[in-house]
């Protein structure tokens, strides 16, 4: 006849980790977090001066746009709120009118005016604003305005630049040419790849 023998252990089964092993993880994601999230936040505002960039050159080619097809003369009114934003509203503007639009009203107050000769021909079409807290500065050289019909800037012998900075050398630049083709290029100094130099 056959025996079995049984064997118990003398330690019970561990289940769990140890203080120690905790410890060490928690290190591990301590040291992998202070690499990573400096890069991370790096990144983050680099996206923001492409996006920023990029909605600019759009904005200009819609603006250009909708002066050829209204067959008004469209403009780009940039402002700067200390402390809070930059902002810029995209609106209609009729020859000899001041420029009463103002994009720190918000969205669709810009062009809210009291001048009721000008009241009923402004239009705003867009208004677009960069808060301070996004970590991205814009700088315009102008504001623009596009002939009716040609699109084309006015006065066409300037060109027009707006600068986006994301803190350091984290900056882009937007150009428009006499005719009103903007292009997004990096100024001298910036760590933006993938664009040509201004």
């Amino acid at each position: 006849m056959l025996v079995q023998v049984m064997h118990r252990s003398a330690r019970p089964s561990r289940r769990g980790f140890t203080a120690i092993e905790a410890l060490i993880t928690v290190v591990i994601v301590g040291i992998v977090l202070a690499i990573g999230v400096p890069s991370m936040l790096d990144w983050i505002i680099i996206q923001r001066v492409k996006a920023s960039a990029a909605e600019v050159v759009t904005d200009v080619r819609f603006a250009r746009g909708e002066a050829i097809k209204r067959n008004v003369r469209v403009g780009m009114s940039f402002e700067t709120v200390a402390g809070t934003q930059t902002c810029y509203a995209i609106h209609t503007q009729y020859p000899n009118e001041p420029n009463p639009c103002r994009c720190s009203k918000g969205a669709g107050k810009s062009c809210d005016v009291s001048v009721d000769e000008f009241h009923d021909t402004l239009v705003e079409l867009k208004t677009v604003s960069l808060p301070v807290s996004a970590s991205v500065g814009m700088t315009a050289s102008r504001n623009i305005r596009f002939a009716a019909s040609t699109g084309i800037p006015e006065p066409n012998a300037l060109v027009f630049r707006v600068d986006f900075d994301g803190q350091g050398a984290r900056q882009l630049r937007v150009v428009a040419n006499t005719v009103g083709r903007a292009m997004v290029c990096a100024p001298s100094g910036s760590k933006i790849a993938g664009y040509p130099a201004c």
